[in-house]
């Protein structure tokens, strides 16, 4: 399918549908991230604020009650394009059940997080990177995830592939403790497909560890992401300022600061103390 036929057929779909969205979801395709990770898009599927510096990354009359539509619709937004026009056709989602619910019964999913996210402290991520050549928060060089559908892991032209293994090792270590000291904690990776790339995957400001019950949020609901970021932000005054996505160039944008951020109870980060230190200066570098 050429370009200009996925541009209609993007035209076409959200036209029907835009109607019948809720307001989280319309939202959503404001984020520029999260246009990014379900359509592959790099400018925000819908946007109200047009000017001199996007107007060419949007069609010229807006689509939906003041709402313009990206015409940024290539050959390999094809397939993600009709993935999310087939889950909007879906009689049950949960996913609009689960945020049904939650505005229903007044539960902020966000603060369930800030109780029970772990985080390294900044005095261990700046002594890391102070110990790092490159200047970088990585606990080890030249790695990175390896995709799950290829081979197994291990070097590959001076880059070790990682099963997540070594990420997962390297936050625990990071906070202090052993693998074997947690219990049904999950390592997350805190920038969407950032652990593809060498600098972030063992970057431990772009770690976390939340529990298994409820670490598929840092994936799939674009609150829990964009609370996540910026809490790294706050802690580290980091964010990537650019990196590949399937091959294509993206640069985030500055993190800011969620809704109801400030009456969040995050736990306090893991200090800094000579075992860490100890840790860090016998990692595996390479």
């Amino acid at each position: 399918m050429n370009e200009e036929k996925i541009g209609k057929k993007a035209k076409k779909f959200f036209l029907d549908i835009l109607r019948k969205l809720d307001s989280k979801t319309i939202e959503n395709l404001e984020d520029k991230l999260y246009s990014k990770e379900y359509f592959d898009v790099n400018f925000p599927v819908l946007t109200k604020d047009i000017d001199d510096s996007n107007k060419r990354r949007y069609y010229s009359q807006p689509i939906y009650d003041k709402y313009y539509l990206t015409n940024d619709w290539y050959e390999r937004n094809s397939s993600k394009l009709d993935d999310f026009i087939k889950i909007s056709n879906k009689k049950f989602n949960a996913k609009n059940s689960l945020n049904k619910a939650l505005k229903d019964t007044n539960i902020d999913l966000g603060e369930l997080i800030a109780r029970t996210a772990l985080f390294v402290s900044p005095e261990t991520a700046n002594y890391l990177k102070e110990n790092n050549e490159n200047g970088e928060y990585s606990w080890r060089q030249n790695c990175k995830r390896k995709e799950a559908s290829k081979g197994k892991k291990g070097y590959v032209d001076d880059v070790y592939l990682d099963d997540n293994t070594i990420a997962n090792g390297a936050i625990k270590k990071a906070l202090g403790y052993e693998s074997k000291d947690f219990y049904e904690y999950e390592v997350c990776h805190i920038w969407y497909k950032s652990c593809y790339d060498i600098r972030y995957h063992t970057s431990i400001v772009n770690l976390v560890l939340i529990p298994r019950a409820i670490a598929g949020l840092s994936d799939f609901d674009i609150d829990i992401v964009k609370l996540l970021q910026y809490r790294a932000y706050e802690l580290f005054d980091w964010y990537p300022k650019t990196y590949k996505i399937d091959g294509i160039d993206f640069k985030p944008s500055k993190p800011q600061k969620p809704k109801n951020y400030c009456n969040y109870k995050w736990l306090k980060s893991f200090p800094f103390n000579d075992k860490v230190k100890k840790y860090i200066d016998n990692r595996q570098i390479k």
